[in-house]
């Protein structure tokens, strides 16, 4: 009898650890399940709902991936939908069992987007979630011109842009006024100078460029028009103009002022 007691304690005594053990790596993987994937729609838990590429240029294929997790105690039916013609994307799996992760791998050509400065695209994610079956996951990223092809020659007759100023301060104005001002600027380069893109900060700001392709020693003005309805207090808008100058690629303009009622 007390051999057997002895035996049930020494077996206890291995056992009881182990419990313990197993326990302790249970609640560090819950804990870095929640701590990593801290971005939700329904039931599907992202690390992230959003890749930037950051410094792709438009001459590059850039791949990444999205992190997911089922969060969910059920199989949840994974779909890709509607996806871009320059992007590439593939499911880890189709179906994603309980407390599983998985990855969506993206394969991005900036050469067949064909487009510079912050883009957006989109991806939609179709599942049996009953609680948010569509997800959209955002492609944010910012493309640069690959001056790196530019040999020392080309380099040395590119085009240069000179701006008069990158800021205007509008002082005060009624709320629901219209704010307008030309930014003057010329091309000082042996070659034409061409505006890429103009992006607003927000939908209250419009651009309007003159021109978009200038010879060299030409002059144009971009019009930066802010529409202060529905706003009040102090206001900063920015407009980044991407341009093809090979040592200033992107210009930002600035309008500040303040909106009173």
């Amino acid at each position: 009898m007390i051999n057997r007691i002895l035996g049930v304690i020494i077996i206890a005594s291995f056992l009881i650890p182990a419990v313990l053990f197993a326990q302790v790596e249970t609640e560090k993987n819950d804990k870095r399940i929640t701590n990593y994937y801290r971005q939700g729609q329904g039931n599907l838990k992202f690390h992230s709902t959003r890749t930037q590429l950051r410094g792709i240029t438009n001459t590059e294929i850039r791949t990444d991936s999205i992190e997911f997790y089922n969060n969910w105690d059920k199989p949840m039916t994974l779909k890709l939908k509607d996806t871009p013609s320059h992007i590439k994307a593939k499911l880890s799996t189709d179906i994603i069992q309980p407390q599983k992760e998985g990855k969506i791998f993206i394969t991005y050509d900036a050469r067949i987007k064909n487009d510079y400065g912050q883009c957006f695209d989109y991806l939609k994610l179709m599942t049996n979630d009953s609680i948010m079956p569509e997800k959209r996951l955002v492609i944010n990223p910012v493309i640069k011109e690959n001056f790196s092809v530019l040999t020392p020659e080309e380099r040395a007759n590119a085009p240069k842009i000179v701006i008069e100023e990158k800021e205007f301060d509008f002082g005060e104005v009624k709320v629901g006024e219209k704010v307008e001002h030309d930014f003057y600027f010329r091309n000082e380069g042996k070659s034409d100078l061409i505006i890429r893109k103009t992006k607003a900060g927000c939908g209250c700001t419009a651009t309007k460029p003159e021109k978009t392709v200038l010879k060299p020693g030409e002059s144009s003005k971009i019009t930066l028009i802010f529409n202060t309805a529905r706003r009040s207090g102090k206001q900063n808008k920015s407009v980044t103009v991407t341009i093809n100058d090979p040592e200033q690629p992107t210009v930002i303009l600035r309008m500040k002022g303040t909106i009173i009622k």
